[in-house]
């Protein structure tokens, strides 16, 4: 979920009869605002203050950015990111955790990704 200035509740939604991105209003008006299914295993939204969107999809291994009129693009594909699943602003950028490969990537308006912090996965003794 997220907010905008007016008050407005984004939601994001695996399977929504109604679309995967819809508006709710203060008031409790809910309002699609991408229908249909574009997104494969949707995580988290973002709203930027220009009112463009970003969607972490770990299935589809990207980020998605949908346009304030709602035009869909995948922005940032495949590696290094593997399953991109958390989101959330950093200024003008874009905080990425991928916890399958164990990173957080920071992401730029011009799409330049950064590893900001990687662990090691850990060894697994079998016994």
């Amino acid at each position: 979920m997220t907010l905008d200035p007016d008050g407005n509740l984004w939601v994001l939604s695996t399977s929504s009869k109604d679309g995967q991105i819809q508006k709710v209003t203060p008031d409790g008006k809910i309002e699609p605002f991408v229908k249909g299914h574009p997104f494969n295993l949707p995580h988290n939204i973002v709203r930027m203050d220009d009112g463009t969107f970003y969607v972490t999809d770990n299935y589809e291994h990207c980020v998605w950015k949908v346009t304030a009129d709602g035009e869909k693009e995948k922005w940032v594909v495949g590696e290094p990111m593997d399953r991109p699943v958390g989101l959330c602003r950093n200024g003008q950028n874009l905080l990425i955790a991928d916890p399958h490969i164990r990173t957080i990537f920071s992401l730029s308006p011009d799409r330049k990704l950064t590893v900001l912090v990687s662990s090691p996965v850990a060894e697994i003794k079998i016994r």
